[in-house]
């Protein structure tokens, strides 16, 4: 249990990138990013979703869109160099850190834990809706099925 939380905590920054835009900007699905897994993007859903439910005030807003621009530039860098697979992997583990460290820097305790705790129930609701809609994909494609 540890070692997943452990897990979701340690993506949370990677996954904060833009996510703190302005409403008009959000209102617009944006195409997937170069090297930004499914996974990932949903997990980006679930933290822009939760960020908004926090309280954020204006000053943190803008410091997050700040820093959420500046991880996604370092991404994007990382990702385009002609490094390894390893190196990118480990530039971007390093850069992950760097940026959680920098969110909870921005974030009160209470928000840190309100956010922790929002991605977590959203990730188990977008979960579970998905399991479901699998298993009823699945039982209409069954032999016998109607």
């Amino acid at each position: 249990m540890h070692r997943v939380h452990g897990l979701l905590l340690g993506l949370l920054p990677a996954l904060a990138i833009a996510v703190v835009a302005a409403p008009a900007a959000r209102a617009e699905k944006a195409p997937s990013q170069p090297g930004v897994s499914a996974k990932a993007e949903r997990k980006n859903e679930a933290i822009e979703s939760c960020l908004d439910k926090i309280g954020l005030n204006a000053k943190q807003k803008a410091d997050i869109d700040s820093l959420n621009s500046d991880t996604a530039t370092k991404r994007q860098a990382i990702l385009q160099s002609n490094k390894s697979k390893r190196e990118k992997k480990s530039e971007l583990r390093k850069l992950d850190k760097e940026h959680k460290a920098a969110m909870d820097k921005i974030l009160t305790k209470d928000q840190q834990k309100a956010l922790r705790e929002c991605v977590k129930h959203s990730r188990s609701e977008k979960d579970r809706s998905e399991r479901e809609e699998h298993h009823s994909k699945r039982a209409k494609s069954a032999p016998g099925a109607k």
